[in-house]
């Protein structure tokens, strides 16, 4: 026991890049370990995925179309163009109200008070609850969200088509620091 207060230190980091970095910047030595687990119940289909013959060819498509790709910004338009007004689009997978996290459910509130749809959080938050507005993933209409952030039908987005495979895509204009729809601020 004593010789952990005599010698070096050895750090093993395991899936913590940041950790890794701040401790190198220290100038520590380290050990990385890029292993994360697998979530519960997926053992099967990732063995599935992992053994599927079609996987390299796949995975050689979808690098070669990510990088031949031409994309060039051809306007700036309203979401509800693209929406309606009673459309908000999330990042990530189909949600409900009840599903939301934290930060998803405080863009959200976010959203329902710039589009003047409520007083006040709590309003929105009944609102939202009650199913006033129908919550989309921003993937189904062919755009792009920033982690647990929200389009709400007045925000302005980046319309972009790539000439070489002829996709169209949106993302929100960059609302900066401080009070924006993502993460919950």
């Amino acid at each position: 026991m004593t010789s952990l207060l005599t010698s070096s230190p050895r750090v093993i980091t395991v899936g913590a890049g940041l950790l890794d970095e701040a401790l190198r910047a220290q100038a520590v030595p380290t050990a990385p370990v890029a292993w994360r687990p697998p979530l519960p119940g997926t053992a099967e289909a990732l063995a599935t995925v992992l053994a599927d013959p079609r996987r390299q060819a796949a995975n050689e498509l979808a690098v070669g179309r990510l990088t031949s790709a031409r994309p060039h910004l051809v306007g700036v338009r309203r979401a509800s163009e693209l929406l309606g007004a009673d459309t908000f689009l999330h990042a990530g997978p189909p949600i409900t109200w009840e599903r939301a996290s934290g930060p998803m459910r405080g863009a959200l509130i976010g959203a329902m008070l710039l589009e003047g749809r409520a007083a006040d959080e709590h309003e929105a938050a009944d609102r939202l609850a009650a199913g006033a507005v129908v919550l989309r993933p921003c993937h189904e209409h062919g755009a792009v969200g920033p982690m647990a952030g929200v389009v709400s039908p007045s925000m302005w987005l980046f319309e972009v088509r790539d000439d070489e495979h002829g996709g169209t895509a949106y993302c929100s204009l960059n609302e900066g620091l401080g009070k924006v729809l993502r993460y919950g601020a």
